[in-house]
């Protein structure tokens, strides 16, 4: 920083040096800047400190798009920290895993009682033909039976037809 400071000062000198020719002054003030640069960008290259620093501001960047500030917390953590965010995320993670197990058993109970409605529906489709079919064979029956009454009763009247006729 020191250096920094003496081109700063020789800068000063420079231009308000009343017997300085402008050219000397102009290439002083170059060398003045371009030192200035270097230092700074030796400083960026050899300073691992700075470098980190660079990076950890871009994480905090980020982390702040995503996350939001830090001191105001997201997602009812206050202070947002590394930490608190991993310990969310793993809460988060297992309450997800319990929903998941819990939704495969409802699926699975699903299948089962629609295996159990279409067993109970295919029961009942086969029980009430079934008694349709009773309830037909029935009904024939009782119509032969009729139909052998009224031959019988209309066989007796001719029968008795006939016979009043021969007296």
């Amino acid at each position: 920083m020191d250096l920094k400071k003496e081109c700063l000062r020789a800068e000063q000198r420079c231009t308000t040096h009343p017997y300085g020719s402008k050219a000397a002054t102009r290439i002083l003030f170059d060398l003045s800047r371009n030192v200035q640069s270097k230092i700074v960008e030796s400083r960026r290259v050899d300073d691992p400190n700075a470098v980190e620093l660079s990076k950890l501001r871009e994480f905090r960047t980020e982390w702040e798009t995503y996350f939001g500030n830090v001191f105001q917390g997201e997602m009812g953590v206050v202070p947002m920290t590394p930490a608190a965010a991993a310990e969310t995320i793993r809460a988060q993670g297992a309450s997800i895993k319990g929903l998941e197990d819990e939704l495969a058993r409802e699926r699975e109970e699903n299948k089962h009682a629609q295996a159990a409605l279409h067993s109970a529906l295919l029961t009942h489709q086969e029980s009430t033909h079934r008694a349709a079919r009773v309830e037909s064979e029935r009904i024939n029956r009782q119509f032969e039976v009729r139909n052998q009454i009224n031959y019988a009763l209309n066989k007796s009247q001719m029968n008795a037809c006939a016979s009043t006729r021969s007296i």
